[in-house]
């Protein structure tokens, strides 16, 4: 049977999300300086080993302990290999590109939906992401299939199954990403726009997701899961807390300018499973008369307030530079560039369309472009889909990290396709 050329198209369209990133997984196996897991992604995969093996008990947790509890039960059942990791993520992330087409279409059209699927299937912070051991990749497609699910529901107040299902889901991206649970009050803002002859019906299903989401988050005690002797989670916040935010900063660096540096090969944290930046902030705390862990967390933020009260000037500067930073999306983390990063490996398949496509600041325009040429666009499905975004503003509040806003950009990608597609009919029709 032969094959017409819009099937050809739409399997090469289709296929372009792992095509792609078959092709950088290939870069990745052959360059050592690609294949690095960085710091966070060598403590999850050393964590993971320790669940696994059941070295080190009991743990005491410095981080969220839910994504490593996922890299051990994969290494349980494909051994012990970052490669089990990073085949899984990319999968996860050609998947959360289908969805971000599905998205698109169902708000849309399918029109849409082929434009962001192609601006997804090519956009560089995903790939880099997914190839490192770190909770952005899983979260996003948990949060995303979680919206796909939710959306039925949202626009045409049917299928509240599958509304049930999208707050498991979304429960499941919180315990990976516990920020992502700023994102709620969106979502049941969204479930009260729902038109006013199911609203009744709404209401039931609102509160349900709530129980539901409560349950889920019931979960959250590692203890359920892991023998834990200490849960110091909130120390690593207020230590971010105050490096964003302290007089030294510049919004984005996360480093301590007066504090010695401390190596991210330290035994203490390697033993504990923290970066080497949350250990030089405990250890600078004890050195300061504060006696147990549990007062660390508000040591610093005493600090960080006096910092920002001492000057509220350089605290709005750094706000206003890091919203811009949010604004358009700028590839970068921990101060490293994240397209420098992935040249050699990436820009050589995409020939040129890459470089379009992969930088932030260019899907922005039509971001815009896309959401503010919807009048017709129902309030429920506008919170619907910008709401995880909206609520990842809450980031900025410690310091701007490309990492942190992974899991909103299928939102920025389904709107992205929407402008593009706008602008060329604007163009081809000559209305200008």
């Amino acid at each position: 049977m032969k094959l017409s050329r819009f099937a050809v198209l739409y399997i090469f369209i289709f296929s372009l999300p792992f095509a792609v990133r078959f092709m950088y997984a290939l870069e990745v196996f052959t360059h050592d300086y690609l294949g690095a897991l960085g710091v966070l992604g060598t403590l999850n995969h050393f964590f993971a080993v320790d669940i696994l093996e059941g070295n080190g008990t009991p743990y005491m947790l410095f981080r969220p302990p839910f994504y490593p509890l996922i890299l051990s039960l994969l290494y349980r059942f494909f051994g012990i290999s970052p490669w089990i990791i990073r085949n899984v993520q990319w999968i996860a992330g050609g998947l959360c590109c289908w969805l971000i087409y599905w998205i698109a279409s169902y708000c849309f059209n399918r029109k849409t939906g082929i434009v962001s699927l192609i601006i997804a299937g090519l956009y560089v912070p995903f790939i880099h992401f997914e190839s490192l051991l770190t909770e952005q990749s899983l979260a996003t497609f948990f949060v995303t299939a979680s919206i796909a699910c939710m959306l039925p529901f949202f626009i045409h107040g049917k299928q509240k199954k599958t509304c049930f299902a999208g707050a498991v889901l979304f429960g499941i991206g919180f315990l990976i990403r516990p920020d992502l649970l700023t994102a709620m009050p969106f979502i049941i803002i969204a479930f009260f726009l729902v038109p006013h002859e199911t609203r009744s019906k709404m209401q039931v299903a609102a509160y349900a997701c709530l129980i539901l989401f409560g349950m889920l988050c019931l979960l959250l005690n590692p203890r359920f899961f892991l023998p834990v002797s200490g849960n110091h989670v909130s120390i690593n916040a207020s230590v971010n807390f105050y490096l964003g935010n302290n007089l030294h900063s510049d919004g984005y660096t996360p480093v301590f300018h007066d504090i010695p540096h401390i190596r991210s090969d330290h035994p203490d944290a390697r033993k504990h499973h923290m970066t080497e930046i949350t250990l030089a902030g405990i250890m600078h705390a004890k050195s300061n008369q504060v006696e147990t862990l549990e007062k660390i967390p508000a040591f610093w933020m005493h600090k960080t307030i006096q910092s920002i009260i001492s000057n509220p000037t350089h605290f709005i500067t750094v706000l206003s530079r890091n919203s811009c930073f949010f604004l358009v999306l700028l590839s970068q983390t921990n101060g490293i560039s994240i397209l420098l990063e992935n040249i050699p490996a990436y820009y050589i398949y995409c020939c040129g369309t890459g470089l379009f496509v992969s930088r932030s600041g260019l899907i922005i325009p039509f971001f815009y472009t896309g959401h503010f040429r919807t009048p017709d666009f129902q309030p429920c499905r506008l919170t619907a889909i910008s709401g995880t975004g909206r609520c990842m503003l809450t980031t900025l509040l410690f310091f701007h990290a490309h990492r942190f806003l992974i899991p909103a950009i299928p939102f920025f990608l389904v709107f992205a396709g929407n402008g593009i597609l706008f602008m060329w009919n604007y163009f081809k029709q000559k209305t200008f």
